[in-house]
């Protein structure tokens, strides 16, 4: 088992709580008033030494402190100053400021990308009649959605039925008197998200087929499928 501890002031203070019992009974436990001499000096020494390092490290965390304090200082200033340049450069429309104050001018703000094409477009009968449309895409910076219709006529393009923002979901409660019978195989949804002047291409087409079954007692039913 070691007697000496692992750490250095441990072993300072190790040394002066047993110097006085060793001073004392040198004679009996086999040192000599020498070496006891010797001994205290050398912890005399090392506790001047250890204190002096001590005071020199609070010095230092002081002067530590100082520095950082004053750089904060600065930079807090510098940073006013220099909001300051880009405001006058920004209000006088020359930015031949920048160059004279040896900084580099702004960034040209990125475009914003066209928005992402709406995914998971699903179309639902209710059973008020309407259809309950909704897909998937992000809402974020205003991004806005147009809903368009196709009655699946012979030669009919897709038009626009709505727009919404917000929200990625719609009902549809205009769908045109008769539309079920005269609109063959179905009627056909798309949507387009748009955002600050660009928009993205159209989704995946949504259907709602109506058609004529048998009722299986004699009569004839109406056959939805999405």
């Amino acid at each position: 088992m070691a007697i000496l501890p692992d750490t250095r002031l441990a072993r300072l203070e190790f040394f002066e709580a047993h110097s006085g019992a060793w001073t004392t009974h040198a004679a009996n436990i086999g040192l000599s008033i020498s070496q006891m001499t010797t001994l205290v000096s050398l912890i005399t020494a090392a506790r001047s030494s250890y204190n002096a390092s001590q005071v020199q490290r609070e010095a230092s965390r002081a002067a530590t402190q100082t520095w950082y304090d004053n750089l904060d200082a600065l930079s807090d200033k510098g940073a006013d100053y220099l909001k300051a340049i880009k405001a006058y450069a920004a209000t006088t429309g020359n930015p031949g400021v920048f160059g004279l104050a040896q900084i580099p001018p702004p960034k040209a703000p990125s475009p914003t990308p066209a928005p992402s094409t709406p995914t998971n477009l699903t179309a639902t009968l209710r059973f008020d009649g309407a259809i309950q449309l909704s897909w998937k895409a992000s809402i974020a910076n205003g991004t806005a959605f147009t809903l368009w219709r196709k009655l699946n006529l012979t030669g009919q393009a897709f038009e626009q039925i709505a727009t919404i923002s917000g929200e990625t979901s719609f009902v549809d409660a205009t769908l045109p008197a008769g539309a079920q019978g005269s609109a063959g195989p179905g009627v056909f949804y798309q949507v387009i998200a748009h955002r600050l002047g660009q928009s993205s291409p159209p989704s995946e087409p949504a259907i709602i087929r109506f058609g004529s079954v048998d009722g299986g007692n004699g009569e004839e039913g109406l056959k939805i499928a999405a």
